[in-house]
């Protein structure tokens, strides 16, 4: 994930740093940078298991000691495992900092810390993973396995459905991000989850981990960029890159 994250990053022209110690490791690579290099970047992304553990421990990789070196210009986004950042650490550095954090996990789910969504830019409940390619193809991951553990020859094959109004228009505005956020509002607006995860605060204590359990048990459809054709003129030629890394089907004319 991290490795599709930089080419999607590299499309827009911005710089990448990649710590991965275990990669680096097994490839030998000379790209890959330390942590505390990385951490020196505008925006900071984790795409890391949790390990409580051993050298290449993740758990709490966030820290404080961390935090106390960050600007207030950092824009920081965890969609790994809550617990790769020490939410309490990350919630007082939002007390006094500027900074933006973006967190689809949670340290403590579905108990999460209300106080740190309410420092958040953006908030939401467990869900970058929960495209319905995404669920479909964990399904098909256990069922290959399941097959193979019982010597059974596999006959399932899912059944995507259709969708409606794939063909999208580039909207070619005065500015690359406001056409970009326009093209992809149109199938995934962030704002939504947050909003809905954003609720949670008004309901009462008890009452707060099911409705997290719930939003994620009843999240609704969502499908990947590969399913959309853009039609786009040709003359776009940065804007046809960044489509292509996101992984969408292109009509150039």
């Amino acid at each position: 994930i991290g490795s599709r994250v930089a080419r999607i990053a590299r499309s827009f022209g911005m710089k990448t740093l990649i710590n991965d110690p275990p990669l680096q490791r097994k490839t030998g690579e000379s790209f890959f940078v330390q942590y505390k290099e990385a951490l020196e970047s505008d925006i900071i992304t984790y795409h890391v298991p949790l390990n409580m553990t051993g050298a290449d421990k993740t758990y709490h990789m966030l820290s404080a000691s961390q935090l106390e070196n960050f600007n207030d210009n950092k824009i920081i986004i965890n969609a790994s495992r809550g617990s790769v950042a020490a939410n309490n650490e990350l919630k007082n550095f939002l007390k006094k900092r500027k900074s933006k954090v973006i967190l689809d996990v949670w340290e403590n789910e579905p108990q999460i810390d209300t106080e740190l969504l309410d420092l958040a830019y953006i908030g939401t409940s467990h869900i970058a993973g929960y495209s319905l390619e995404g669920k479909v193809n964990g399904t098909i991951m256990i069922y290959d396995s399941l097959c193979r553990f019982l010597n059974h020859k596999k006959v399932w094959k899912p059944d995507y459905p259709g969708i409606e109004n794939s063909q999208l228009e580039y909207p070619d505005t005065d500015s690359l991000e406001k056409s970009l956020l326009l093209l992809l509002s149109k199938i995934y607006d962030i704002d939504e989850d947050d909003q809905q995860m954003r609720k949670m605060n008004e309901l009462e204590k008890g009452k707060r981990a099911e409705y997290f359990d719930n939003l994620r048990k009843n999240y609704p459809v969502r499908r990947e960029f590969t399913n959309y054709t853009v039609r786009i003129s040709k003359r776009l030629k940065r804007e046809i890159n960044i489509l292509k890394a996101l992984r969408f089907n292109l009509q150039v004319y």
